[in-house]
C-alpha cells in the first residue's frame, strides 16, 4: 500500500441491518402466516373458535407496521451510514415486533389473555357500583371474590342477587353498598381479590380456563 494512502474504514454509527437485510420482515411474515394457518387448522379441528382471529388480526396489523418501520431502516442504511430517521425507526421497529409476537401466542392460546392481560375494578361513586372488567368473556356460574372482611361466594351472591348484575359476559357489576352493609363495613377497601376464597366456585373463562387469581386496585 502506497505510503500516505488512506483506507475507508465502515461506519460505526450505522445499525447492523446490512448483514441481515429483510430478514426481520422476512421472518414476521413467516412467523405471521404460519399461525395463521394453524388457527385456521385447529378451527378446522375444533380446537379453537373464529374469535382467536381476533389477537392473529391486531398481529396483522402490528406487524405490517413493523415491516414498514424496518424498511425505512433498510432504506436509511444502503449508503452504509444510519441517518437519524433509521435510528428512529430502528427501536420502533423492535417494539412492534415484539407486540406482534404477543398477539400472535394468544391467537395459537387465548387463555394467555388472562394470565397477560389482568383485569380491572373501577367505582363509581354517584351510583356506589363496582365494576370488575375482564380480558375475556366469563361464564356467568361461579362467583369468587373478596373486598375486604367480605369473603363472596356464588352461595352468598344467590341470597343476594341484587347485588350482582352482570352487564356483558366480560363485566360483572356489584352494587357496593349492599355488600358493605351486610358485612358491616363503615369504609369501602381499595383492592379486591378474585379466585381466593377457598372451597368456592371460582370465575372461569368461556373457554374453561380459570380466571387466574389476582389482587386488583380499586380505581
Amino acid at each position: 500500500m502506497a505510503e500516505g494512502q488512506l483506507v475507508a474504514l465502515p461506519s460505526e454509527s450505522a445499525p447492523p441491518t446490512r448483514r441481515f437485510g429483510r430478514l426481520y420482515t422476512k421472518a414476521l411474515f413467516s412467523l405471521v402466516a404460519t399461525v395463521g394457518a394453524l388457527n385456521l387448522l385447529l378451527v378446522a379441528l375444533g380446537f379453537a373458535q373464529w374469535s382467536s382471529f381476533g389477537s392473529w388480526g391486531n398481529a396483522v396489523l402490528l406487524s405490517v407496521l413493523g415491516m414498514l418501520a424496518w424498511e425505512v431502516v433498510e432504506r436509511s442504511t444502503r449508503a452504509g451510514r444510519a441517518s437519524a430517521l433509521a435510528w428512529g425507526a430502528f427501536p420502533v421497529a423492535m417494539a412492534l415486533g415484539i407486540v406482534t409476537v404477543i398477539f400472535l401466542l394468544v391467537s395459537a392460546c387465548p387463555s394467555l389473555e388472562g394470565w397477560l392481560f389482568r383485569a380491572e375494578a373501577r367505582y363509581y361513586g354517584a351510583s356506589q357500583i363496582l365494576r370488575i372488567s375482564f380480558p375475556l368473556p366469563v361464564e356467568k356460574g361461579g362467583i369468587n371474590l373478596r373486598l375486604g372482611v367480605a369473603s363472596i361466594n356464588d352461595s352468598w351472591a344467590r341470597k343476594r342477587p341484587e347485588a350482582f348484575r352482570w352487564r356483558d359476559a366480560q363485566t360483572l357489576e356489584i352494587d357496593a353498598q349492599v355488600v358493605l352493609n351486610a358485612f358491616g363495613m363503615s369504609r369501602r377497601p381499595n383492592k379486591i381479590d378474585l379466585n381466593q376464597v377457598p372451597n368456592a366456585p371460582r370465575f372461569l373463562y368461556t373457554t374453561r380456563d380459570e380466571v387466574p387469581e389476582q389482587t386488583l386496585d380499586i380505581r
